[in-house]
């Protein structure tokens, strides 16, 4: 069986865009690195854990039900969207099954809060056979 490691990375967002003009979007914290579930060796499940809370007040965005994560392969044709769980307090969890090594980008929108892929930073994920 194959083994993956995960290597991940935060970048800015791609466009500065704001849900109304006084108000910014969420900021997004990585909680955990990607780790890896128990999968078939040429497919890897990735689990990972981020938090999001309003940029001006800190408080935790807790219990949204519509957080999609968006995983495409750089320079593939993969991809997939998932929800993300709420864990609580503002905590959310997503698992994503990885079809092979390579790097991943992965994007994030919130339709209840208005928030658009592109808005919050993009994450970066290699997986390294």
């Amino acid at each position: 069986m194959s083994r993956a490691s995960c290597i991940a990375s935060i970048s800015p967002p791609s466009r500065a865009q704001s849900r109304r003009p006084n108000q910014p979007p969420p900021c997004l914290n990585c909680n955990s690195s990607p780790k890896r579930g128990s999968s078939k060796p040429e497919r890897k499940e990735i689990r990972f854990q981020f938090s999001l809370s309003e940029s001006d007040t800190k408080e935790p965005k807790a219990d949204l039900a519509d957080v999609v994560v968006v995983a495409s392969q750089v320079g593939g044709n993969w991809s997939q969207r998932v929800l993300a769980e709420s864990v609580g307090g503002g905590v959310y969890e997503f698992r994503l099954t990885i079809p092979q090594a390579g790097n991943y980008a992965i994007l994030f929108t919130i339709p209840s809060v208005n928030i658009e892929i592109g808005q919050l930073p993009q994450l970066g994920i290699e997986v390294i056979p």
